[in-house]
């Protein structure tokens, strides 16, 4: 009888038969372990209890700062303020052939007066305009 060696030494993978709690936390979105447990034990799939913490959900549920309290920002009368926002161009035109529009809005009334615009170098004169209507209605518009 004769001994054969191979030319080059085996290789041998190994698997775990016992499943990763952490794994199948990430496979299923994240859901409590707890929850995992649960799942997987009524599949019949056992796993180790794992109490370490998921750095993706720790850092998900982190505390964030507070916006604050815009109420010491608020101006306090009709005028103190007065957010603009334009819009477009829009894809397809309105009945009068406008594809932008322009919105003012008084933060204090939160009163809207919106103008609609065939070219962008309309505004400045909705701008005059909204301001003029402003001061007819007895608002000076302060910023």
């Amino acid at each position: 009888m004769r001994t054969v060696l191979p030319k080059q030494p085996a290789t041998v993978f190994v698997t775990s038969t016992k499943e990763n709690l952490q794994r199948w936390h990430e496979r299923l979105g994240h859901q409590s372990k707890k929850h995992v447990q649960q799942f997987l034990k009524s599949r019949g799939i056992s796993v180790d209890s794992d109490n370490s913490k998921c750095e993706a959900c720790l850092f998900g549920k982190q505390p964030r700062n507070s916006f604050g309290d815009r109420t010491a920002y608020r101006p306090k009368e009709a005028g103190g303020q007065i957010n603009v926002d334009l819009c477009g161009p829009m894809e397809i035109e309105s009945l009068g052939g406008s594809r932008y529009y322009i919105l003012f809005k008084d933060d204090f009334t939160r009163f809207r007066r919106v103008f609609f615009l065939k070219n962008k170098s309309e505004v400045p004169s909705y701008l005059k305009q909204f301001l003029e209507e402003a001061k007819l209605a007895g608002h000076e518009v302060k910023q």
